[in-house]
């Protein structure tokens, strides 16, 4: 083997390593790890077979090194965010299959450019979205794509992959509101609907209809082309989702006043020029900074204004206290308890105060509470967060770490990804850290064995945590640790800790499985 090939295929095995570390440990030969990998007679890797291996987070772009892969399986895991345009530099790729995941954005249409292609499955990734790129060959003999939002352009050519053709726009707002009758030339002969020349819907104006009712209607965010959103005076119920601000780049005027929306005004809306959502007397907690000039009206509402707020006041003049913060991070609990949270029989179980009812403990187990986890960083004497036994999911958040006031955090059997934070380690009187059931993933970071009034540690069933503990663990007296179900282990020169078994290799790997 030369030189190029053996810097080539050593980094084939820091990826492989990087991607799935409770397997794929230190070796000479990355094609000794498992029956999932093949390789040539040079060392190349040719077949990474990783189905159903609980793997989260995002196809790494590395797999773009591995020049002599004709077969790469990455269905029935967690993978998150975009298909990567690099796996088009993969020349000699004839299978590919990233079914039943939870990828998001387009298929990227440099795919179309991998001529050796003959299997590709996208399949079961219901946020996959857009036209399907027009060119691929007829070489690519098997394709599917079912259950996903990807479709046949007007102009499409090529393989099918079992894809319906797209909706037109008409087509889009007609299932955004099924009860309000959406002409098939909407662009024309619609009332409220302005479309560009191409047609292209660019703003919608649908107010004062009260068939226009329940969840905000999420099929909008395949308008691409909006601009401007009103929809005034009908009967939106549930949250305003964050997707909003995040899923039509052109957007800059949103009306939504006189409905009846709970919760907060999600921060991604801070860059529009527009905003409106007076007369929602569900919407609460603290009004989100807006950059100077931004139209706006919130009169009507529950919202305040918390401290250190820029940008205009929305007709808000109320200040912001706890059982605000507790209305707009958990409205379907405390929705209607702005005044009163703290000694109401219907929700004084769920939060706990001192006797100036500032907030010092939130107990909602069982709730239901699903979306990112919410932000309470304005509860300044809160002692303990429990949030166990609910459907939140992304990354556990960063503020957290600087309520320093924390003694007890539970956000055990939730869905939370990404990385155990290494900021737990700041909040120095910390006692009781349950992180487990989750799908975090990496190492445990030594600032958590630092922490010197930890008595209770869980990171049990978080399949995807590895390494050994670190050294900050040796001498550290918890009275309750339980690493079950991971891949972490203690090393040989610790006592049994956590109840994860001793290391088996001295060698220890850093977060990049090195």
């Amino acid at each position: 083997m030369s030189s190029t090939q053996a810097v080539a295929v050593s980094a084939e095995c820091t990826v492989l390593r990087a991607l799935y570390p409770g397997t794929f440990t230190p070796v000479k030969s990355c094609c000794k790890f498992s029956e999932e990998v093949k390789c040539d007679d040079n060392g190349f890797v040719t077949t990474l077979n990783l189905d159903e291996q609980k793997i989260v987070g995002p196809i790494p772009e590395q797999l773009s090194t591995f020049s002599q892969l004709d077969t790469l399986i990455l269905s029935r895991n967690q993978f998150t965010g975009p298909i990567p345009a690099s796996l088009a530099k993969l020349t000699k790729l004839k299978t590919l299959s990233v079914a039943s995941n939870f990828l998001t954005g387009t298929i990227p249409s440099e795919l179309k450019d991998l001529k050796s292609l003959r299997s590709f499955r996208f399949d079961d990734n219901p946020a996959l979205e857009g036209p399907f790129p027009t060119g691929f060959t007829a070489t690519l003999a098997s394709c599917n794509g079912t259950t996903t939002d990807v479709c046949l352009g007007p102009s499409h050519s090529g393989v099918s992959c079992s894809l319906a053709a797209c909706p037109s726009e008409c087509g889009i707002l007609s299932a955004a509101f099924p009860a309000v009758t959406v002409k098939a030339d909407c662009c024309n002969n619609m009332p409220g609907i302005t479309c560009d020349t191409s047609g292209s819907i660019t703003a919608i104006n649908l107010s004062n209809n009260k068939q226009i009712k329940g969840d905000f209607p999420v099929d909008l965010f395949k308008l691409k082309s909006l601009k401007s959103l009103q929809l005034d005076n009908n009967a939106l119920t549930g949250t305003i989702p964050a997707e909003l601000g995040t899923a039509l780049p052109l957007l800059t005027s949103v009306s939504l006043e006189g409905n009846a929306l709970i919760g907060r005004i999600p921060d991604t809306l801070a860059k529009l020029d527009t905003l409106k959502f007076a007369r929602n007397a569900g919407l609460g907690g603290p009004l989100l900074s807006l950059k100077a000039g931004t139209t706006c009206t919130g009169l009507g509402t529950a919202m305040c204004l918390p401290a250190g707020r820029t940008g205009p006041a929305c007709g808000i003049t109320k200040k912001c206290k706890d059982c605000d913060v507790l209305a707009g991070a958990f409205p379907t609990v405390f929705s209607g308890y702005e005044s009163d949270c703290c000694t109401n029989r219907d929700v004084y179980r769920f939060a706990k105060c001192d006797d100036d009812d500032f907030v010092t403990q939130v107990l909602l187990e069982k709730q239901g509470l699903t979306g990112s986890l919410p932000d309470v960083r304005a509860l300044s004497k809160l002692s303990k967060l429990e949030l166990r036994f609910n459907k939140y999911t992304g990354i556990i958040p960063e503020y957290l770490g600087n309520m320093q006031t924390l003694r007890w955090v539970d956000l055990s059997d939730n869905q939370l990804s990404g990385p155990v934070p290494a900021f737990f380690g700041n909040i120095k009187l910390l006692e009781r850290l349950y992180l487990n059931d989750n799908l975090l993933q990496g190492t445990i970071p030594s600032s958590i064995g630092d922490l010197q009034k930890l008595e209770a540690f869980a990171f049990n069933n978080n399949y995807q945590l590895y390494n050994p503990l670190p050294e900050s663990f040796k001498d550290k007296s918890i009275s309750f640790c339980t690493g079950a179900f991971t891949a972490v282990c203690y090393p040989e020169h610790f006592p049994p800790l956590c109840q994860v078994p001793r290391c088996k290799c001295a060698t220890r790997l850093d977060a990049a499985g090195q």
